[in-house]
């Protein structure tokens, strides 16, 4: 839920940007891109949500020294081979799959995404937008197989 004062900051702003668009400071055409960023902004602060560089701040705190894309690399293939895993024996050997235990996997996998991030020095939040703008590139009215197939890479 959503506190009063982030709700009544989220209104102020909001109400400002409309004051903006009308005086012409920018198109209004605009304002569905800056909706669009309050609705995620509205989003983030009604949930416990963490953001992507808290994530990997917190993350990281854990991570040995010294750290090396040989270990991202195998630690990354591990744990993936573990979501793998729990998917092929509830596809094809009748397992339930233990959704708790998944994600608890796919912590795991993120904690080696953030380690990436770290030896590669850039954010988890660098990678997030950069592969939205790829998808945006690659699929820009949304994902069609048709589009997949006639594509390059």
């Amino acid at each position: 839920m959503i506190d009063e004062k982030k709700a009544q900051t989220l209104k102020v702003i909001k109400l400002s940007l409309k004051g903006l668009a009308r005086q012409g400071v920018f198109p209004q055409s605009d304002m569905d891109e800056f909706q669009a960023a309050l609705d995620s902004a509205t989003e983030y602060f009604s949930s416990d949500g963490i953001s992507p560089e808290e994530y990997q701040r917190l993350a990281m705190r854990t991570a040995a020294d010294g750290v090396d894309w040989g270990n991202v690399g195998l630690g990354l293939a591990g744990e993936s081979g573990e979501v793998a895993d729990a998917i092929k024996k509830h596809l094809y050997q009748g397992h339930t799959l233990d959704l708790p235990h998944m994600k608890e996997e796919l912590g795991d996998v993120l904690w080696y995404v953030a380690l990436a991030c770290k030896c590669g020095g850039f954010s988890m939040a660098d990678v997030m937008r950069g592969n939205i703008e790829k998808l945006k590139l690659r699929f820009p009215d949304g994902f069609s197989a048709e589009r997949s197939r006639g594509r390059d890479k």
